[in-house]
């Protein structure tokens, strides 16, 4: 296949996974209900499901050493793919980061579900000395859950993940907005944000992120920003690097052809 970004822009790329039931999906506008499963062409021309660590050893032949892992099922509310993650990501000893996405709802202690992701979440990140917990605005329900998870394994090693559909936030807490996600992680020391448009996801369409970065860029300068959502090529990077994002979420331009 040919890669449509130039080898300047590679070291800025994170590769993404998306788990559902132990396999890599393709995640298509953020319609879970109806991800796929990844499949890649055989030796013998045929098609077979791609296991999650073959999406993480392809995005490594391209040249990518970040990875982005999100547990889709997780996020449906279901127990943390603990396993499927450790297997896709053991044998990349060279990767330099790695974010995980555990789907992390909160932190109510006569919740069990809720008890047994921040373990695994902290798990993870004893694990793999590289890796950041994303919070993701679309599954926390409790802004509380930054503040525990940043005592337990550091700020510098927790993302905010800011979520919208169509450009617009995404929260599963009513009561809060944009700018309160945002508050609490520069109160808590938070750095590395994460911003993805899930209707942009997998349509090749472009990203439509950039005055949304753009504000937030400005209004927190010393955030480090990674933005995904439709991103296709080295222009869509450059451009969204003028809005001051600093790193990019790729997918589906990086996969191998659809069967036709």
């Amino acid at each position: 296949m040919m890669n449509p970004f130039s080898e300047s822009t590679l070291p800025r790329l994170t590769g993404v996974v998306d788990l559902k039931a132990s396999q890599c999906v393709h995640a298509i506008k953020g319609d879970r209900a109806n991800y796929q499963p990844l499949r890649w062409p055989s030796r013998d021309g045929d098609r077979e499901i791609g296991t999650p660590q073959r999406l993480v050893e392809h995005y490594h032949q391209l040249g990518l050493r970040s990875i982005y892992i999100a547990d889709l099922d997780s996020l449906g509310g279901k127990p943390v793919q603990f396993q499927a993650m450790e297997e896709a990501l053991s044998p990349f000893e060279d990767l330099e980061s790695i974010l995980m996405d555990p789907g992390l709802r909160g932190i109510d202690l006569m919740d069990q579900l809720d008890v047994s992701r921040v373990c695994d979440a902290i798990q993870l990140a004893n694990r793999f000395s590289k890796s950041t917990i994303v919070l993701a605005s679309e599954s926390v329900r409790d802004l509380r859950a930054f503040e525990v998870l940043a005592e337990r394994i550091g700020p510098e090693r927790v993302a905010l993940g800011l979520d919208y559909h169509a450009e617009r936030f995404r929260t599963v807490d009513t009561d809060t907005r944009e700018s309160d996600w945002l508050a609490a992680a520069q109160r808590i020391g938070i750095r590395q944000i994460v911003i993805i448009d899930t209707y942009r996801v997998g349509t090749s369409g472009g990203p439509t992120l950039g005055e949304i970065c753009r504000r937030i860029s400005e209004a927190f300068p010393d955030f480090c920003i990674t933005a995904g959502g439709g991103i296709r090529n080295t222009e869509d990077v450059e451009t969204l690097r003028c809005c001051g994002c600093d790193r990019f979420l790729v997918a589906t331009a990086l996969l191998p052809p659809h069967p036709g």
